[in-house]
């Protein structure tokens, strides 16, 4: 069960890396909510199934715990919407285009709803799963120990 996982998760994951890549770096115009959710789908399947028998299997489940956040409909669905700058830079000034530091200022002014929206949906959703929060979920699944980093 394990090799399947890891094969079919593996395939998706690079798609939606090499997509994402050419989304913003080469005009790219690839709908990610698409392997998000085939991602949302593979993880569901495999929630719960494979028996930890060592470090593969133990990193597979936290894989599989944090991608149950990150690609649930609503979160993936926010996260395209904020990677896509074009949702926000709408009716700018020029005279705050030429600026970049007012440019950056205006368009994390016009992000900042959105971010905080999807920051609340990742911790309710780490929460729900057993975690204190959605940066304890994302510490735990990189091996990370949050006493050492503090």
């Amino acid at each position: 069960m394990l090799k399947d996982f890891e094969k079919l998760y593996l395939e998706k994951h690079w798609e939606l890396k090499k997509q994402r890549w050419c989304n913003y770096f080469e005009e790219g115009n690839y709908d990610l909510s698409v392997l998000d959710s085939e991602i949302c789908k593979l993880v569901c399947l495999y929630s719960n199934k494979i028996k930890v028998t060592g470090p593969k299997s133990e990193f597979a489940n936290l894989l599989i715990a944090r991608e149950l956040v990150d690609k649930d409909f609503e979160v993936f669905q926010l996260r395209n919407r904020i990677d896509n700058l074009d949702n926000y830079d709408e009716n700018i000034p020029h005279e705050i285009r030429k600026d970049n530091y007012k440019y950056k200022l205006e368009m994390a002014r016009r992000m900042k709803k959105d971010v905080l929206q999807l920051m609340d949906m990742r911790n309710a959703l780490a929460i729900k799963f057993g975690y204190d929060s959605y940066p304890e979920l994302v510490l735990t699944t990189e091996g990370i120990d949050k006493e050492k980093l503090l």
